[in-house]
């Protein structure tokens, strides 16, 4: 596992939504990685890149 993928895991736990969020939230986020064909490191960095861009 990831790290980022645990820390986004820890913080739903810590702010104590259901098993089932964790499995809809981590589900979206691969289709979206699987999309996108990059990691959601690497999505979150270039459209942080962008916003600062202009």
């Amino acid at each position: 596992m990831t790290p980022l993928r645990q820390q986004f895991i820890d913080e739903m736990t810590l702010r104590r939504f259901s098993p089932r969020t964790h499995e809809c939230y981590l589900y979206w986020v691969v289709e979206l990685s699987k999309t996108y064909q990059s990691s959601l490191i690497d999505l979150v960095m270039n459209k942080s890149a962008s916003i600062y861009a202009h």
